[in-house]
């Protein structure tokens, strides 16, 4: 199902069935996820957009772009030196994740700036997020230990 990008409402576009809320995430809380919580909190923000906008398809290209993101920056972060910061594999990400974003959907978020969720919800899936990681994380160095 294709959306129109002419300017208009919210209530215009079509929308996924089961889906009831109507509320988007803005690109800057796109952008928010992934900067504070990885590519993945900014995919899950992201396929939020997609169902609502009834284009709950491109799910799959999403998740393989973020989880592509997620597994090389872990990857590149171990292998460089401990004085090398991270914080430009942390922009990197950022940006690519921002300009999915704006390829994807800004046009279609952009219609009714009323109808966006706080990015203090975003924040709440980050640390979420995050908890889950840690908790992963400890399993896994747990795990290791054994053996």
């Amino acid at each position: 199902m294709m959306v129109s990008t002419s300017p208009g409402t919210l209530d215009q576009l079509p929308r996924c069935a089961g889906v009831d809320d109507a509320k988007l995430y803005s690109v800057t809380a796109i952008v928010l996820a992934t900067l504070l919580g990885s590519p993945l909190a900014g995919a899950f923000v992201m396929q939020h957009n997609f169902n609502v906008l009834g284009r709950s398809n491109q799910s799959f290209r999403l998740w393989a772009i973020a989880i592509s993101l997620f597994v090389a920056a872990f990857g590149i972060s171990g292998l460089l030196p401990e004085a090398f910061g991270v914080q430009l594999l942390i922009a990197l990400e950022t940006l690519a994740m921002l300009v999915y974003a704006k390829l994807s959907f800004a046009d279609s978020v952009e219609l009714q700036p009323k109808a966006f969720y706080s990015n203090l919800r975003v924040v709440g899936i980050c640390l979420l997020l995050l908890l889950v990681m840690l908790v992963a994380i400890i399993e896994v160095t747990l795990f290791l230990n054994l053996f």
